[in-house]
């Protein structure tokens, strides 16, 4: 399993597939999007959050 964090910003019809192809890779994804509501589905598969583009990237980079 890779130790690797991805933030990834958008997570809208595109962002979305990526983001799920990569959690299941075994990265761990800390994700951003203007609606929240994706946020639901999305916690059960292990992601992480953050507020903002700015906030994924200070969560990403330690």
């Amino acid at each position: 399993m890779a130790s690797t964090a991805i933030g990834f910003v958008g997570l809208g019809t595109m962002g979305f597939p990526m983001a799920v192809n990569l959690r299941k890779a075994g990265f761990e994804v800390i994700g951003s999007d203007a609606f929240t509501g994706i946020y639901d589905g999305l916690a059960s598969r292990g992601f992480l959050f953050a507020s903002g583009g700015r906030a994924c990237w200070r969560r990403q980079s330690g």
